[in-house]
């Protein structure tokens, strides 16, 4: 299954890099066996930068429950970058985590319709 961006997705980056997602078509995580899962989230450019600081913002409780669509972050900016370099080349430089494979983006529902 796949899901399409539709509206302006919630998040951390500049609206026009957010505004970049919409019209396009995205893979969900692989594993995934619910399309939407809830997730504890940071934001993409105040997360930590460690394993072990991701670890301690979930013990302390600084992350927010939320529901959506996970996406592998390294093929979204793939496909984005087909439309958009400069909002791909946003991500690339302000947010270190799409160039992990293991990554992924969660998208808010109400931004996401589910593709077939």
């Amino acid at each position: 299954m796949r899901i399409r961006i539709v509206s302006l997705p919630d998040g951390e980056a500049p609206e026009d890099i957010r505004r970049a997602w919409i019209g396009l078509t995205l893979p969900l995580m692989a594993g995934d066996n619910a399309p939407r899962v809830i997730k504890s989230v940071g934001g993409v450019l105040t997360m930590p930068k460690t394993k072990m600081g991701e670890w301690w913002r979930i013990i302390t409780g600084r992350t927010v429950r939320k529901t959506g669509y996970c996406v592998p972050a390294t093929r979204s900016i793939q496909i984005l970058e087909d439309t958009n370099p400069e909002a791909a080349a946003w991500w690339k430089k302000n947010v270190p985590l799409v160039n992990d494979k293991q990554e992924a983006f969660l998208f808010n529902v109400e931004a996401c319709e589910e593709v077939e």
